[in-house]
C-alpha cells in the first residue's frame, strides 16, 4: 500500500479484505478473536476447529477456547470495510477528506500495513514457534 491520497477505494477495500479474512474459513471475519500468539480467527470457525483439535491451526501450539479474546481493532477495521464498500463507485479517495476520515485511514494503514503484519509474524515466531 502506498501513502498517496489518490489511492483508490477499490485498492483499499481489496487490501482490507485480504487482511480481514479468517485463515480457516477464508471469508471476512464477523466476530474476530485473537489467540495468545497474535493469530486472529473468526470465533465460530476457531471454536469449531478447537472441538476437533485443541491447538492453534497456524502455530500448532496448544490452545483452548478460554484463551481467545475479542479482537477489537480487527472488528473496527471490519466495520470500516463495510462502511467503505457502498462507496466503491467513486473509486478515487477525494483529495479533501475530513480530518477524522484521514486520521482513521492513517490508523488503519499503520495497524494493517506490511510492517505491522511482519512484526506480528515475528512476535508470533518468537513467542510460540
Amino acid at each position: 500500500m502506498t501513502d498517496t491520497p489518490s489511492m483508490t477505494i477499490t485498492a483499499i477495500i481489496r487490501r482490507l479484505e485480504d487482511l480481514l479474512t479468517c485463515p480457516i474459513s477464508l471469508a471476512i471475519m464477523k466476530d474476530p478473536v485473537i489467540d495468545p500468539c497474535g493469530h486472529t480467527f473468526d470465533r465460530l470457525w476457531i471454536h469449531s476447529a478447537l472441538l476437533k483439535k485443541q491447538e492453534c491451526p497456524i502455530s500448532r501450539q496448544p490452545l483452548r477456547v478460554h484463551q481467545l479474546a475479542e479482537n477489537r481493532l480487527v472488528m473496527e477495521a471490519i466495520e470500516w470495510l463495510h462502511e467503505l464498500q457502498p462507496n466503491t463507485e467513486s473509486d478515487i479517495v477525494p483529495e479533501i477528506l475530513s480530518d477524522a476520515y484521514r486520521m482513521r485511514m492513517e490508523t488503519l494503514r499503520q495497524h494493517l500495513g506490511q510492517n505491522w503484519i511482519k512484526q506480528k509474524a515475528d512476535t508470533c515466531h518468537d513467542a510460540c514457534c
